[in-house]
């Protein structure tokens, strides 16, 4: 059986992270085909101390389930000064990876490892679908919060 790579690109933070590994390993029970592959997009803000528990969890991650890959996207530099919409910020932030994830989606086709067949992208993420279709890959929209939140977003567009 041939195997198929999936890239996830969760938003910057750790309960974004927590929510498209959990995805990702319920994948992986259910089809022993995938191989999951999770692009990091670092915040290195100094007031904000969970490097360390993202570190540990994806230390844990990568003895438990040796299908799950990570890959850290280089850093990029990035204004932190001046921005006080949190939603465009983190726009801006995603938008200027473009070129990166676009590399590393690249790099992991021609690894050794499954070349890759779809883009799992975060709700913030979407500016990456622009990605997906310069590769001819897929892209598919993974919303990490739960039924209960994405039912009223549903429910209060009428």
């Amino acid at each position: 059986m041939e195997k198929t790579g999936l890239v996830f690109l969760p938003s910057p933070g750790v309960s974004h992270l927590i929510s498209a590994v959990v995805l990702g390993k319920r994948l992986l029970d259910k089809q022993p085909c995938f191989s999951i592959t999770v692009l990091l997009m670092n915040l290195h803000i100094p007031s904000i101390k969970h490097a360390t528990a993202t570190a540990s969890y994806i230390q844990s991650l990568t003895a438990s389930h040796p299908r799950i890959h990570f890959i850290d996207v280089p850093l990029i530099d990035f204004p932190f000064k001046n921005i006080h919409n949190l939603v465009a910020f983190i726009s801006l932030f995603i938008d200027k990876h473009k070129s990166f994830i676009e590399e590393a989606i690249k790099r992991t086709s021609c690894s050794s490892s499954p070349p890759a067949t779809a883009l799992i992208i975060d709700l913030f993420s979407t500016t990456m679908i622009e990605v997906g279709k310069e590769l001819g890959i897929p892209t598919y929209l993974y919303f990490t919060s739960g039924a209960a939140l994405l039912g009223l977003m549903l429910y209060l567009q009428h």
